[in-house]
């Protein structure tokens, strides 16, 4: 989806979901990573989701981001 949006000007963001690999900011970070060199990417942090995840620290989560 990256290779056709970035020609066009349009950039990815990445969401964390509750439940899946990429519930927590350093994952995202590191999905951010690998994406980058395909154009722009940035992360949409859903604090409802992360609300869901236990032992979740949101402040320091965003301050990562």
């Amino acid at each position: 989806m990256q290779r056709a949006a970035a020609p066009e000007g349009i950039g990815i963001a990445f969401e964390n979901i509750h439940g899946n690999e990429y519930a927590t900011a350093e994952a995202l970070i590191a999905l951010c990573e690998e994406a980058k060199a395909y154009g722009t990417v940035g992360v949409c942090w859903d604090t409802g989701h992360a609300h869901l995840t236990p032992d979740m620290d949101q402040i320091s989560s965003i301050i990562r981001l």
